[in-house]
């Protein structure tokens, strides 16, 4: 299995410990957090994520700004928006972004599964 680390970012700790266990029980070994968008772009600038999971609706800044910051710093990691309402059409240029995924959220694995590879 390819080492693939994915970056977590929600302001609720309920999804990301959920989804987290989920994703570590699946093999994905590499998953970091980030509680907010300022905490994510820090992130990606100290280091490259395979995948980067993004909330929309957090305090502080949207899943589109982050979506939009991320996309200059990094135009290779694919990026899943989930959300419990998703919102794509919030997130400007993803209609032509073949890294881009939305997903509602939910706590079965076998929907993160389906957005990126896990081979």
């Amino acid at each position: 299995m390819k080492k693939t680390s994915v970056l977590l970012v929600d302001d609720e700790t309920i999804v990301r410990k959920t989804v987290r266990a989920a994703l570590l029980e699946d093999g994905i070994i590499d998953v970091d957090e980030a509680t907010d968008g300022i905490e994510a772009v820090g992130a990606v600038r100290r280091k490259t994520y395979d995948v980067i999971i993004c909330d929309h609706n957090m305090p502080g800044s949207m899943g589109s700004e982050v979506y939009a910051e991320l996309r200059e710093l990094n135009d290779t990691t694919l990026f899943v928006h989930h959300s419990w309402m998703p919102c794509p059409d919030c997130y400007h240029g993803w209609k032509e972004d073949s890294k881009f995924r939305g997903l509602q959220k939910g706590f079965n694995v076998e929907k993160y599964k389906g957005c990126f590879d896990f081979d």
